[in-house]
């Protein structure tokens, strides 16, 4: 039994090392790479439109009734196939006439 624990302990403290020393690469590429010019993130502000955010808000402006469509947001948000919050989100969208229209994967 004591011996089981030591290999255990041994196991997950060999594991942990591994984690460290990935942790320790990923920093010093990561450095590298900002030294080299590359951005790792984003821009502020900037805005990323998928394929489906735009296939969802055409379905949206075609199919809502808020924008002459017959059907109700459930049953909008259903046929576009996404959710609610994002259903809301993508008419709040379109009424503020933020929608970019620039496709990113």
């Amino acid at each position: 039994m004591i011996l089981a624990e030591k290999q255990i302990r041994y196991a997950f403290e060999q594991a942990q090392k591994e984690v460290d020393y990935l942790h320790t690469r990923t920093k010093e590429g990561m450095m590298r790479a900002k030294e080299a010019g590359h951005i790792a993130s984003r821009r502020t502000g900037s805005r990323v439109e998928t394929r489906k955010a735009i296939s969802a808000k055409e379905t949206i402006r075609k199919h809502n009734k808020s924008f002459g469509g017959s059907l109700s947001n459930e049953e909008t948000w259903r046929l576009a196939g996404i959710s609610k919050i994002s259903f809301y989100k993508y008419k709040k969208e379109i009424l503020d006439g933020c929608d970019s229209g620039k496709i990113h994967n």
